[in-house]
């Protein structure tokens, strides 16, 4: 629909550097701009930065860092319902080398999502405490990778959520989801690569009603994600690629699905 139109600007930026023997420091810093032509309330603006170290010992590497979000919704004015937020993670990661080309992982990370603008709830879906809303997550994660023809390289990943919220009502944004998320690496050729990941999460809702009703509410989210990426040169490649997501929600008013293709240029400095 004409209301759905939008342009998207997108930047990526990754320095990797020895720190000392064995060791590593890596920065990320990606920005992101959402422009909806017609509904601007939800025009947004994404600024994400990632500092991490690693130490390698023999086959084992430990690493650590910190990793934060800063959404901003520049043309919503709105006090209460402004989504404005800055969400800080600091994670920890053990890597196993089973073989030079098998590895396990295991990842725990806790984070503290941070409304600057947003109060939260009270004991009422109407009332509002004077503190901010502020959501604490815990997450562990356990992923292993092997290759499975000499051109292809598979992961997978197992996921658990946390999510505890100070909004009061009903603990209306608790709950806990697991995922697995494998993906696929396939080289075609020289020149051409293909990338494709499967995401489902299950997210169950601690007292969250369904709209309503008198049961809580349960989501099942799907995420499939498909990547050609053509090298023209050592920095220069084409990217094309195709992203479905859906709730298949327990409750009719969350239950939706996305289609978005894109087609971009990527330049390696």
């Amino acid at each position: 629909s004409k209301g759905d139109i939008f342009e998207q600007v997108l930047f990526s930026a990754n320095i990797e550097k020895p720190w000392i023997k064995n060791s590593r420091f890596t920065f990320n810093y990606d920005f992101g701009y959402l422009n909806y032509n017609e509904v601007t309330d939800a025009t947004n603006m994404l600024n994400h930065f990632r500092l991490a170290a690693h130490e390698k010992f023999s086959i084992m590497t430990l690493g650590t860092g910190y990793d934060v979000d800063l959404l901003v919704y520049p043309l919503n004015d709105s006090v209460t319902d402004n989504g404005n937020f800055a969400f800080h993670k600091f994670f920890l990661y053990a890597k196993h080398d089973i073989t030079p080309r098998i590895y396990q992982q295991f990842l725990v990370e806790y984070g503290i999502k941070d409304y600057f603008n947003r109060k939260a709830m009270g004991d009422t879906l109407s009332s509002l405490q004077d503190k901010e809303r502020v959501d604490r997550r815990r997450m562990a994660e356990y992923s292993i990778g092997a290759p499975i023809m000499p051109k292809a390289f598979f992961r997978l990943r197992a996921r658990y959520t946390m999510n505890d919220s100070n909004a009061r009502y009903v603990n209306y944004y608790d709950y806990e989801s697991y995922s697995a998320i494998p993906s696929l690496d396939i080289r075609l050729s020289r020149k051409l690569k293909a990338y494709t990941s499967f995401n489902y999460t299950k997210k169950n809702y601690k007292s969250r009603p369904v709209t309503n009703e008198n049961y809580k509410e349960k989501d099942k989210l799907y995420t499939a994600y498909m990547e050609l990426r053509y090298l023209f040169s050592k920095n220069n490649a084409a990217v094309l690629s195709y992203t479905y997501r859906g709730d298949n929600s327990n409750d009719s008013l969350e239950k939706y699905t996305e289609n978005v293709c894109s087609l971009g240029w990527q330049y390696t400095f």
